[in-house]
């Protein structure tokens, strides 16, 4: 009898905890299904409106909004995802659309040299030149910026380039060309020797002192184009630093974060002082960045963004700022795939989100929906748009560090030709030949042979130095006159020892072939050392 009752027993106690976990259930279920029908309770036709794009130009209601909300705005901000198509032709029809009303304009997540670049060597010959330069290397990007040459109408510069530089070769090889002084150009090209050897990672660590001295070196005669490149640079490489290394202020919000922010504030109101020179008060204009930065308020990272920024200056001028999200749309995101019905692209109207009771409607929306009601004015969303290609200055990027390669090549050449020279050396100790012989006064083989092992020595030092050069006190630049001393030698020897290949019992005729190709090597490395500045690299 005993074990029907504990049977029993148990069967009680399992009915009590189903009926404990439907409970929950039904209550938890219960929730989800009040979140749901709140959030389904919005009526999209008020707040979502769709949009076209033909013909390079936007249409339908949502580009009706855009037009309507911008003339009362004296900035247009769109926070991107990057590198998504179609994004940047959005933008493109958009500036095209305002410039009636003077927005004339555009803003980018670009350093300002590349971008003054844009405006007055032209886009295209900009990419090809400099394509390490160009931040967001998309197809899309590039016919943004061609579109934006073409129709720009005002004053000075039509892109203003806010953010860090991406690379230093570029820049570095533009310096080489434009400082005062030679000392100072040479310095420039070690450092452009410098960032390739290291495959363009210059700006990742810290050669605050090379940069400084090259700024001491070019002295007070630098013109305006090379104090923008070195200022640009020093203070892309503490962004990067700091970045790399995770530098964190005391609330824990990352240093670089910090910098960087404040730079691009920094480079907006220095654009601005600059139109206001050229006779434009308030000058209008479009920005396409990254969203955390065109946001009002606080951004992800914890810093107040360019948009805050800008919503103030807007302000104080009697005006305002539109500040519009862009991004792609997939049925995993989290607005709903209904407002779209048939359309690609649907602009949601935060503002009019903004006016509902929070504790009701927007209920079930999740934090980030909740964030983009609170910091965006709108939300452009493109269904599917999937990635932008990378076709032309991906193109541009091979050559360039094709060429690159090609002159690291003509130098390893003329080093492995003066190699040869020890074979000689080696052919006459493995004979025998008497030490009388080997020690003759102005013996070729010998003076030779013992340069050459010198000079690859002296190289092959510097080069393994260069590849440990993670400090500033291995990279800062000195004078080392011992250097020119060298190089000196590398022009003078050849001639000294052509004089005395027509002492004919010295030479043969095998020789005096290997000796010429020698010569012309060394020379060569002489120019290496000269024009790329081992020196003034390494100490």
């Amino acid at each position: 009898m005993k074990e029907p009752e504990a049977v029993s027993s148990l069967n009680w106690t399992g009915c009590r905890y189903w009926l404990a976990l439907v409970l929950i259930v039904s209550i938890v279920g219960t929730g989800f299904a009040q979140d749901d029908s709140k959030s389904s309770a919005i009526d999209w036709t008020r707040h979502a409106f769709p949009l076209q794009r033909d013909d390079a130009q936007l249409t339908g209601p949502g580009a009706d909004w855009i037009v309507k909300n911008a003339a009362s705005c004296q900035f247009v901000l769109f926070g991107e995802q990057h590198g998504v198509a179609g994004m940047p032709a959005v933008v493109a029809a958009v500036y095209t659309q305002l410039q009636s009303d003077d927005f004339d304009y555009l803003v980018m997540e670009r350093g300002p040299w590349v971008s003054r670049q844009f405006s007055s060597n032209g886009v295209a010959a900009t990419i090809q030149e400099s394509p390490f330069s160009v931040a967001f290397d998309y197809d899309g990007e590039v016919r943004l910026l061609k579109e934006v040459e073409a129709s720009f109408k005002g004053s000075g510069n039509a892109f203003w380039g806010v953010d860090q530089s991406l690379t230093a070769i570029h820049a570095l090889i533009r310096l080489s060309q434009i400082l005062p002084t030679h000392a100072s150009r040479r310095a420039a090209n070690g450092l452009v020797l410098k960032d390739a050897l290291q495959g363009g990672r210059f700006l990742s660590r810290d050669y605050s002192a090379d940069l400084a001295m090259i700024r001491e070196l070019a002295g007070p005669k630098i013109n305006e184009e090379a104090s923008l490149i070195l200022d640009a640079l020093e203070v892309s490489q503490s962004i990067f630093v700091a970045y790399h290394e995770k530098q964190r202020d005391e609330a824990g919000i990352g240093i670089s974060d910090i910098l960087r922010e404040q730079y691009m504030k920094d480079q907006f109101d220095a654009y601005m002082a600059e139109a206001k020179e050229n006779g434009v008060e308030n000058p209008k204009c479009i920005l396409k960045m990254g969203g955390a930065h065109v946001m009002e308020g606080v951004g992800t990272n914890g810093v107040r963004t360019l948009g805050d920024h800008l919503q103030a200056i807007a302000e104080s001028n009697g005006s305002d700022a539109l500040h519009i999200s862009i991004r792609s749309h997939s049925a995993e995101s989290s607005w709903p795939v209904d407002v779209f019905e048939d359309e690609s692209m649907v602009l949601i109207d935060m503002r009019s989100l903004r006016e509902l009771d929070s504790e009701s409607a927007l209920t079930g929306f999740d934090e980030r929906m909740k964030r983009d009601v609170r910091q965006y004015d709108a939300v452009l969303l493109l269904r599917d748009a999937g990635s932008d290609s990378s076709v032309e200055i991906k193109g541009y990027e091979v050559e360039f560090r094709q060429g690159l390669l090609t002159q690291i090549a003509v130098v390893v050449l003329p080093f492995l030709v003066s190699i040869s020279l020890i074979v000689p050396l080696a052919r006459k100790l493995i004979q025998g030949r008497k030490r009388t012989d080997l020690m003759k006064p102005f013996s070729p083989w010998l003076m030779v042979t013992l340069f050459a092992v010198a000079l690859i020595t002296v190289i092959t030092l510097q080069v393994l130095r260069l590849r440990r050069g993670d400090t500033p006190e291995v990279s800062q630049l000195t004078n080392a006159p011992w250097m020119l001393v060298l190089e000196l030698v590398c022009v003078l020897l050849p001639i000294i020892l052509c004089v005395l290949m027509f002492k004919k019992s010295w030479w043969s005729f095998g020789q005096r072939i290997h000796f010429m190709l020698v010569s012309a090597s060394v020379v060569g490395m002489a120019v290496f050392t000269h024009w790329w500045n081992l020196g003034r690299m390494f100490g």
